[in-house]
């Protein structure tokens, strides 16, 4: 009998496989692309995600291993998508991310910020439907 190992990454979505189910699960019951306002909504959620993981863009040590990092950040581009929308962006307080993580966990948070923008072109085409 052959094994076959899985990479770290293999590894990695098959244990968060049932979590991202779950998650995309109960934004699609909100119905995100059902209408303009529904679709604010689901931009308000994800302004609040960046907003709070925005800090790990400015990690010098991420920076080292992914020369890109800078040119990644989304959070700017929500919030002018808002503005467009007309909607004012939500008062937070402090992010709960800080630019001062250890590599370890500021790859983790990474991990989920950058892989929430897998299913992009999906969004893209039904934000289309929406005139946008």
């Amino acid at each position: 009998m052959t094994t076959i190992e899985r990479t770290r990454t293999q590894d990695l979505k098959a244990r968060t496989h049932d979590t991202h189910d779950q998650l995309d699960q109960r934004i699609m019951a909100n119905q995100p692309f059902a209408s303009r306002d529904n679709y604010a909504r689901f931009l308000d959620a994800q302004y609040r995600f960046l907003r709070d993981a925005d800090a790990l863009y400015d990690n010098p040590e991420l920076a080292k291993l992914f020369p890109d990092l800078a040119e990644r950040r989304r959070y700017h581009s929500i919030a002018a998508d808002m503005g467009d929308l007309g909607r004012a962006l939500p008062q937070l307080a402090e992010p709960p991310i800080s630019g001062a993580l250890d590599v370890a966990s500021a790859m983790g948070w990474l991990y989920v910020v950058e892989g929430s923008k897998l299913g992009a072109a999906i969004l893209y085409k039904l934000a289309g439907k929406l005139e946008l």
